[in-house]
């Protein structure tokens, strides 16, 4: 099974015309964005709308750039800024354009669309948005390349410096990646892990993280971390792993130190999939904490696993049912995206129906007591997101979650 698409692979579909939004954003609404990623066309982000346990709409806002159609599934694509400091904005990828779109959600409307350096490309496997409060990071997958950025007031960004090539132990590009306070933690498709120093703002040092290794579920059994997020404290980094012919979700746990990334605690056995191949290839923490969210590929549902902030250890766990028409209008999970407090009331799964062109937003119901969980997608699942003519993979929640 690969696990990624490229705009090669697609078959055209009609889609409905696009318009861009012509309303203001609601102060205090929640959102829910997916990044459309229209193949080699113009590229568009949907907006739907939170009410209770439904998302109405979508609002189509076109982002000024070329959409790809396709990439490594871990790559986020919309990343929703951190702070209220610059602007309620959200930076989306245009990949086969190779610039980064920013938008007002006050406004709804582009701010401007952004490039790094001359080098800088991403028309292969994406470009990955990751951010900390002031600074938004690039991964530039054809050119393998990672770019700084600093956010301006009214959601612009500002180029400040690229580097790179960079890659993994054996040869691996970057597939997943997280930035928070002083650590951008990334993956490569390799099965290695590492991470820099984004203290000051720009990755140190300015090429292959120092901490660079292979994660222990790959050296034990060719699981592979492909998705990354970090802990709210800065302390730990978790990693979903493709974790191929063992019908079981696998993360792995890894301390971050003075030093980056210490080696992983794989837990292999945290749930389970409908298909003996766990393509897990997204994480997301809950917004307290508590939980950890994985999905993604041909999985077909979601896990949550319960996360000890003190030691850094998972317990319980426990799994959706098989996402509606899954199998049938949709083959492919990926983007998580929650809304901002607590559990995140609601998790909210990108579904791709491939060649197809039928794209969706799956809805899921969590409740969590006395450490146990169940997950259910919600009776008006799924969201129908006519607008992507590609392979929708990434989505975000606005507003973001604490940190």
């Amino acid at each position: 099974m690969k696990r990624f698409f490229t705009s090669l692979t697609l078959v055209a579909v009609a889609v409905a015309a696009l318009t861009t939004a012509s309303y203001a954003g609601k102060k205090g609404t929640s959102y829910v964005l997916v990044n459309d990623d229209n193949a080699g066309a113009a590229n568009t982000i949907s907006v739907f709308t939170v009410s209770g346990n439904t998302l109405t709409g979508p609002t189509t806002i076109s982002t000024g750039g070329l959409g790809l159609g396709g990439g490594y599934f871990g790559l986020p694509r919309v990343s929703v800024a951190h702070s209220m400091k610059y602007g309620n904005c959200v930076y989306v990828a245009d990949a086969d354009s190779s610039d980064i779109a920013g938008i007002d959600m006050s406004s709804m409307k582009v701010t401007g669309n952004f490039t790094g350096g001359s080098g800088d490309n991403g028309a292969s496997l994406g470009i990955g948005l990751t951010a900390k409060v002031n600074y938004v990071y690039a991964n530039f997958t054809a050119s393998e390349t990672i770019a700084t950025f600093t956010e301006q007031p009214g959601c612009i960004l500002k180029y400040k410096s690229s580097f790179g090539p960079v890659s993994g132990l054996n040869g691996g590009i970057i597939d997943g990646w997280e930035a928070h306070l002083g650590r951008l933690v990334a993956t490569f498709a390799d099965g290695s892990i590492g991470s820099w120093d984004v203290s000051h703002g720009v990755p140190s040092p300015q090429g292959e993280p120092t901490d660079l290794q292979l994660s222990t579920g790959y050296s034990s059994h060719s699981g592979i971390p492909v998705a990354a997020d970090i802990s709210q404290d800065g302390k730990w980094a978790v990693f979903a792993d493709i974790n191929a012919g063992q019908g079981t979700t696998e993360l792995e746990v890894s301390a971050i130190g003075s030093n980056g990334l210490g080696a992983t605690v794989d837990y292999p056995s945290l749930g389970t999939c409908s298909t003996a191949d766990c393509y897990n290839q997204v994480v997301r923490f809950s917004p307290d904490m508590t939980l950890a969210y994985t999905s993604g590929d041909i999985v077909g549902s979601v896990t949550a696993a319960y996360f000890n902030t003190s030691t850094g250890v998972f317990g319980a766990s426990c799994t959706s049912g098989t996402f509606k028409n899954f199998g049938s209008d949709y083959f492919y999970a990926a983007g998580i995206a929650t809304q901002s407090t607590g559990t995140g009331s609601n998790v909210y799964v990108n579904e791709s129906g491939g060649a197809q062109g039928f794209n969706a937003v799956a809805i899921v119901d969590v409740t969590s007591k006395n450490g146990a969980c169940t997950l259910q997608e919600d009776s008006s699942s799924p969201a129908l997101d006519n607008n992507s003519s590609g392979f929708a993979l990434s989505d975000g929640g606005s507003p973001s979650r604490p940190w």
